[in-house]
């Protein structure tokens, strides 16, 4: 039997009794209406349907289970109840429609009674007549309620990972098989410079430069081969800059789209760049502070020898120049390993009294050989009554070497033109302006307020890191200083640097002796240092100025010495082999205080930080290497032996 009710209102639709056996038509009729009843009642999909009165007449068993009801309970309920409150007037609305003569297809929420659990269904109903006059409406009901809870889950998952992707700080990109951009997240516009409907359906190609091409075709078709890698190349962004980029990539369809993580790690190996490059001057440092000693043990011996040559009264004029060309070129190599020493080692910040005029002077010197190979001309306009100021040389060393640097390379991409490198200072008021002026092209304008950013050059790739203006910049800044840049009317860029005027006061350096030698004293000297031409030298200029003097080239002879009879003065080198000049003065002062109080030393490596801390800390005087040989007068008095 079919389960199907038709209970129309003031109509007897019940089936006919069987047909007799001879087949007329009204049996025939009678088949097709139970064939029908039969189908509705077997379809998986519900059928409802309704009165004029929106009561029910008629549900299969499909409708019933789904609704919670037995098929005979339902008939006669009024179907606005079987539908979720929330959408009944959504549903009366489309019925009214129906009963118009208009089918609808929409989908809603009805509640099972049994359970009270709300489905969703998908409904398509239409009028339902009977020999053309309007009985009610037809509907069926398909429940979709685990499609679309498959649906929102799948639209919640892609919702979440295009959320993922959109917020990722990588670019995240997708190409079709023949190179060109399917897909684009916001990073990859802010890595690129372009939007998203710029790059969508573009070719990669144009983007790299032509040294790079071949290898990102050839890792371009491993992806579409379906394999996995990783590679670095640059690229041109929107604005024409040059970036490098890290490229991951794999293949969710083989030969048929690429997927890439893209990381722009420009600013990463600059300062990879920056850091090998700080571990160079480090070890720079290190190497300059080893040979310091070393390299000025015989400048001090050839400038000592010229001094004694040049104090000879009967020396030959002609021979006396030579002598003085000897002594000038020995001092002029001493102050280059002094910069240069200065420049490559690290320390902390010490503002002392400096003079802005040397330190130019200083960091011309260091690269007075490439200026004159490169035909730039030097102009030093300094103003000669420039104060001294509190600041630290070698903080301002590195800002003047930095911007010199600059100029010559700048200059440098200009041919066919006499270079001139101007350095200006004078004094404004409360302070010093400093002016470094090349002839090269000059600052672009929309680039003058950028070239102190981190990572910014102008430079070819490999020619710089980026990273000294900004250094300069904050070296400056920690003086209470300005810096900045500006484009000569001349042509050219000027970079200028104003300091504050600070009235300089006492260093704490290690003490300094001003007593006036006794004419007619006569001291004891012992000498100590491990270089042959520094002892004899010095043992030649005092005992012509009447002293007697003893050398020794070890540490530990000298500590014999001292145990076994008396001197008026020690001086003494900081570096030798077997006992450093260090040890043999804590010996000294543990042991032997009044000789301790007669030492002088010398050393030619003063940038080193402990030893600094040392020669403050043992308060006697220290003559630098090489030395002026007048240097030890006004110190020996100090270091006389007690009467």
């Amino acid at each position: 039997m079919s389960k199907t009710r038709r209970v129309p209102p003031g109509r007897d639709t019940r089936p006919s009794p069987a047909p007799a056996p001879n087949g007329s038509p009204k049996e025939a009729r009678l088949d097709l209406l139970q064939a029908a009843a039969d189908i509705v009642a077997a379809l998986p999909d519900a059928v409802v349907v309704t009165g004029v009165d929106r009561r029910v007449l008629a549900v299969n068993q499909a409708a019933a289970d789904l609704l919670g009801w037995e098929p005979a309970e339902l008939v006669g309920q009024p179907s606005a109840d079987q539908v979720a409150p929330g959408e009944r007037a959504h549903v009366a609305a489309r019925e009214d429609r129906v009963f118009a003569g208009e089918s609808q297809r929409y989908e809603t929420r009805v509640v099972n009674r049994k359970n009270d659990e709300e489905r969703d269904v998908a409904v398509s109903s239409g009028p339902f007549r009977v020999k053309g006059e309007l009985i009610g409406t037809l509907a069926t009901l398909r429940d979709i309620t685990d499609q679309k809870r498959a649906h929102d889950t799948l639209a919640r998952s892609e919702a979440r990972y295009r959320n993922l992707v959109e917020s990722a700080s990588d670019a995240i990109v997708t190409f079709d098989a023949n190179g060109r951009f399917t897909t684009v997240n916001h990073a990859a516009e802010i890595v690129s410079g372009y939007r998203r409907e710029e790059l969508v359906g573009q070719w990669f190609a144009p983007m790299l430069p032509d040294d790079e091409l071949p290898n990102g075709l050839a890792h371009f078709q491993r992806a579409l081969a379906g394999e996995t890698g990783l590679f670095e190349t640059q690229f041109y962004r929107k604005d024409g800059e040059t970036r490098t980029i890290s490229v991951t990539y794999s293949t969710p369809q083989r030969d048929e789209e690429v997927l890439c993580l893209i990381r722009d790690v420009t600013d990463q190996k600059m300062l990879q760049e920056q850091l090998i490059q700080s571990e160079k001057m480090s070890a720079i440092g290190q190497l300059v502070s080893g040979v310091a000693h070393e390299l000025n043990n015989p400048l001090a011996g050839i400038s000592a020898f010229a001094q004694l040559l040049l104090a000879e009264k009967r020396f030959p004029p002609d021979q006396r120049t030579a002598a003085e060309t000897i002594y000038s070129e020995s001092r002029r190599a001493s102050r280059i390993v002094q910069n240069l020493l200065t420049f490559a080692r690290q320390h902390k910040a010490e503002k002392v009294p400096t003079a802005i005029n040397q330190v130019l002077d200083d960091t011309l010197e260091l690269r007075g050989y490439e200026l004159s190979v490169r035909g730039i001309d030097v102009r030093r306009a300094y103003d000669d009554k420039l104060p001294e100021t509190m600041a630290d040389a070698h903080q301002l060393q590195q800002v003047f070497l930095n911007l010199i640097t600059n100029a010559e390379q700048a200059m440098e991409r200009v041919e066919g033109r006499h270079h001139c490198l101007t350095v200006h200072t004078r004094r404004t008021g409360d302070g010093i302006r400093i002016e470094i002026e090349d002839t090269g092209p000059g600052i672009p304008p929309n680039l003058l307020e950028r070239i102190f950013n981190p990572f910014f050059t102008t430079k070819p790739t490999g020619s710089g890191t980026g990273l000294g203006l900004s250094i300069s910049l904050g070296l400056v800044r920690e003086h209470e200083g300005r810096i900045w840049a500006e484009n000569a009317p001349q042509g050219g860029a000027r970079f200028v640097i104003e300091l504050p005027l600070i009235a300089p006061r006492g260093s704490g350096e290690f003490a300094a002796v001003s007593t006036v030698p006794h004419a007619g004293d006569s001291l004891r000297a012992l000498v100590v240092d491990d270089e042959a031409s520094v002892r004899v030298a010095l043992q030649r200029y005092l005992s012509g100025r009447g002293h007697r003097v003893e050398t020794t080239h070890s540490g530990q002879e000298a500590l014999e010495r001292l145990r076994a009879g008396a001197y008026d003065a020690v001086i003494l080198d900081m570096r030798m082999p077997d006992l450093s000049g260090e040890q043999l003065f804590e010996e000294l002062r543990a042991s032997d205080p009044e000789h301790a109080e007669r030492v002088i030393f010398t050393t030619g490596d003063l940038v080193n930080e402990p030893m600094r801390r040392f020669l403050n800390g043992a308060g006697r005087p220290c003559v630098l290497k090489p030395f002026e040989l007048s240097a030890f007068d006004p110190v020996l008095p100090a270091a006389r032996r007690s009467p």
